[in-house]
Parts: C-alpha cells; structure tokens; sequence
C-alpha cells in the first residue's frame, strides 16, 4: 500500500477512533518517546548518525509509529493472543482484556520498529541488536546465558510461526524496557521468559 493510502486509512481511523483506541493511541505515543528514542534514531540516540547519513543516501525516514500512518486497535483476537502486529497494514492490535497492559503494548511496538528499520535499510536492526547488546552486557550478568537460553527454545520451532519473530534483537529490546520499566527480566518477551518457564511461541 502507497504512502498516500496509508495516510487516507490514518487519517479515517484517526477521525473515528473510539474512546479506547484514543488511549491506547496516547499511551503509544508516550512509550514512545519515554522508551524507544533507539528505535526511533533520535537525535540523541547511538545510530542517529548512521540514519543521517543513511537518509542523505536513500531519501529515508521517519521511523515514528505516527510518521509510518500505524492505527491502533482494540479487538478480540484469536485464543491465548494478546496483541498483534501487521506491517503490511501498519496496525497495532490489542485483545480488549490487555488494553491497559504496560508490558503487552510494548511487546508489540517491538514488533512494530523492527519491522520499519529492516523496510528501511536491513543493517540498521543488525546495529541495533549490537548496540542493544552492549548496552546490556554490563548490566546483566547472565546476560549470554539467557540469550543462548532463548536463541535455542527460538531455534527448536517454526522461524514463521504465527507469533511472528521474536529473534535476538527482539529479545534485547524486551530486556532493555524490562529494566527500564522495572519489571522482572522477561516480563515484556512473555512466553514464559519471565518466569524460567519458556514456551515456544
């Protein structure tokens, strides 16, 4: 879908959102900038340069969820979904009963600026993951083991499962916000990672 559609689509849900996909929209937006500013390549953030001069090449990129013309849903989804990501339709979807869950919102930004830096130009994740990475290492100390530990239960199942990636930078990110937000490490991966109880996806 071409940019002007998507930004008729925007425009169309923007105009008949319901009370609860107002706050859901706010609450996007907050999380954000509270805590996606790497993501996002702000001005501030590690691989803003890199995106600089990426930009000047390519004619590149608002990376923000509102400069991508996501929508952001409340509905009820499939058994045992929380939320959901489509890139292709840039939309955000959240099952009713998670609506107001913190960590469940996050997970699926996740999802959602992954697949907007791979659109854009593919090595901008894989610096992600290297910056994300090495931010941690200091500041977790099994850190490796609980990668390997996610890598492998990642490995042993279906790479285009219907939960979508859930690879190493996604897991890095979901660690970050972890400590960020104060949650136990884990708890925005889900799946069991918070609890040394991994599921596959």
């Amino acid at each position: 879908m071409d940019d002007m559609k998507m930004l008729e689509k925007y425009q169309e849900w923007f105009t008949n959102r319901t009370p609860e996909e107002y706050k859901l929209h706010g609450d996007i937006l907050e999380y954000e900038d509270a805590y996606f500013e790497d993501m996002t390549l702000q001005p501030f953030s590690p691989l803003h340069s890199i995106a600089e001069l990426m930009e000047n090449m390519y004619d590149v990129f608002d990376v923000s969820l509102q400069g991508q013309y996501y929508t952001f849903h409340i509905a009820i989804l499939d058994d045992y979904t929380m939320g959901e990501t489509s890139y292709t339709e840039r939309k955000i979807t959240i099952a009713p009963e998670y609506k107001n869950s913190k960590p469940v919102i996050l997970h699926e930004m996740i999802h959602a600026y992954e697949y907007i830096l791979h659109d854009e130009h593919f090595t901008l994740n894989e610096l992600m993951l290297l910056h994300l990475y090495n931010k941690l290492k200091p500041l977790i100390s099994d850190l490796d083991t609980l990668i390997k530990k996610h890598a492998e239960l990642y490995g042993q199942h279906c790479v285009s499962c219907t939960g979508g990636s859930h690879g190493i930078l996604f897991y890095l990110k979901s660690l970050d916000l972890d400590m960020r937000c104060n949650y136990k490490l884990g708890t925005v991966c889900g799946y069991g990672r918070d609890t040394g109880d991994m599921l596959y996806y």
